[in-house]
């Protein structure tokens, strides 16, 4: 998922294919505004509409959602990737990740 005009979209179709999953995040350039509980929640609905047994969201960030652009709160956020029972690896990425 990135960010464009403060929308979260699906930039790496879902794939079991390793190379083509590194050919996306390749691909991914760095700006904008962050609507971060948007990219989340737009992930758990992509990874909920699979039949892969096995749902996994790798989610690059700073950690900081840019003033409330998503129209997801935190804790809603939060509640999607939780029931959508997907594993998150969270990298965070630039000087100041905000951890929490």
């Amino acid at each position: 998922m990135r960010s464009a005009d403060f929308r979260a979209q699906l930039v790496i179709p879902l794939s079991a294919e390793k190379s083509a999953s590194v050919a996306g995040v390749s691909a991914l350039k760095a700006g904008g505004n962050t609507a971060l509980y948007a990219a989340v929640s737009e992930s758990t609905r992509a990874v909920i509409g699979t039949q892969v047994g096995r749902r996994l969201v790798i989610l690059l960030t700073d950690g900081e959602e840019f003033g409330n652009v998503s129209g997801v709160t935190r804790q809603q956020s939060l509640q999607a990737a939780a029931d959508s029972g997907a594993i998150f690896y969270v990298i965070g990425l630039g000087i100041a990740v905000d951890r929490a």
